[in-house]
């Protein structure tokens, strides 16, 4: 009864959620989500500096296929929220690790990432109106 009040709230009084590989998440907040996540807060204002130099040098184009790492990827958009890759790979080994601990060993991968995909969109969807205030928990007598 409570999935399904919870399913029909987030029906109706949320925005659609974009995965990141169809053709309109460039479009959502400007963001172009074929382009890895940059880890921002490790890198210092002297790495910019000299990969904006690297950038403009034409002779440095072999380094900077070298400099490049992914560190992340958007998988999905919830919102104003993101899912990255590694949210998505670190929950799949978790239920992969749950399954094979109940004698579950045989899971098809696409299906399984397709499982948690929904999974962590809905619990977002969830945790964005009970921060909102719009999702309540009444205990039924």
């Amino acid at each position: 009864m409570i999935r399904i009040l919870l399913v029909l709230i987030s029906a109706f009084s949320l925005p659609a959620f974009v995965y990141a590989n169809e053709a309109e998440s460039a479009l959502v907040s400007g963001v172009d989500a074929s382009q890895p996540i940059v880890a921002a807060k490790s890198i210092t204002a002297s790495q910019v500096k000299a990969t904006t130099q690297a950038q403009r040098s034409p002779s440095s184009a072999g380094n900077r296929q070298q400099s490049t790492v992914l560190v992340d990827k958007i998988v999905a958009y919830v919102n104003k929220r993101i899912i990255t890759q590694n949210e998505l790979e670190k929950q799949i080994a978790q239920t992969r690790d749950s399954l094979q601990q109940r004698g579950i060993t045989n899971t098809n991968y696409n299906d399984l990432r397709t499982r948690v995909l929904d999974q962590l969109i809905l619990l977002q969807i969830q945790l964005d109106l009970a921060a909102r205030g719009e999702l309540r928990l009444r205990t039924l007598k």
